[in-house]
């Protein structure tokens, strides 16, 4: 059950939604600063407090997932692995990636009859992080819908867990998305990232894409091309050295 439990690659699609969501925060200080929230006095890294919340389950329950879930005398054992993961990992990991590793782990044991206190406590574990979020309301259908599915059981047949936290960091973005139109606060990302671009750029010098790629710390063309370099060039911000041959290989990008 936890052969691949924390394995994990952190890869551009992974630090672009942690950059999104640490932007996103920053904006809510900024313009929500008078919304203040009371620190919990629950410690959401005690295992002694997490089992107050909700009974343990004393019977076995159905797996809707590729796996089934441990017999009930193998939970408490489980849950006790789990927190001392937590606790290492929180002095070496970054909160938007052991939060959602923390949360795979639960779902695989499902120590509660149901979700509602598990949501609860990745909430007072993000609320920790930033207090922001506990204002945040995640969908109801968050731990019931396709995508979710899909994510958990990829993760669950595969080498690593990225499906899972990729997952998870959407939702978080989403939410906070949903949070920021309630306040009227706007973000444009689009000039955030083509102010991204411009800035690793020098004027009239070409750069290859793999120039531009280092400056801005990504390792993925694809992603340079449609996260950057599409929007700037039809916008005609940037510019191709040889512009009737776009994907050839000895292709350069300049802005003047």
């Amino acid at each position: 059950m936890y052969e691949n439990f924390s394995i994990y690659v952190v890869n551009d699609e992974i630090l672009n939604c942690i950059s999104d969501i640490i932007f996103k925060l920053g904006k809510l200080e900024i313009f929500s600063c008078d919304i203040k929230n009371e620190p919990s006095k629950i410690d959401p890294f005690d295992r002694q407090e997490f089992l107050k919340i909700d009974q343990i389950r004393d019977t076995e329950i159905d797996s809707k997932f590729n796996f089934k879930y441990p017999k009930t005398q193998l939970i408490n054992p489980l849950i006790d692995n789990l927190f001392k993961w937590l606790n290492n990992a929180k002095n070496k990991t970054h909160p938007l990636i052991y939060i959602p590793i923390f949360l795979y782990g639960l779902l695989f044991i499902q120590p509660f009859n149901d979700y509602e206190n598990i949501k609860k406590w990745v909430r007072l574990l993000l609320a920790n992080y930033n207090n922001f979020f506990a204002n945040i309301t995640f969908p109801k259908n968050i731990f019931n819908c396709q995508k979710f599915y899909i994510a958990i059981n990829n993760s669950y047949q595969g080498n690593d867990i990225n499906d899972f936290i990729i997952y998870f960091l959407n939702i978080i973005n989403e939410s906070l998305d949903k949070y920021m139109i309630k306040e009227k606060i706007v973000i444009d990302f689009d000039k955030v990232k083509m102010t991204k671009l411009l800035n690793v750029m020098e004027k009239n010098k070409p750069m290859t894409a793999y120039e531009i790629m280092e400056k801005l710390n990504i390792k993925s063309k694809e992603t340079l091309r449609n996260t950057y370099l599409n929007d700037a060039i039809k916008k005609g911000i940037v510019f191709l050295t040889i512009p009737n041959k776009p994907t050839s290989r000895h292709q350069m990008y300049y802005k003047i």
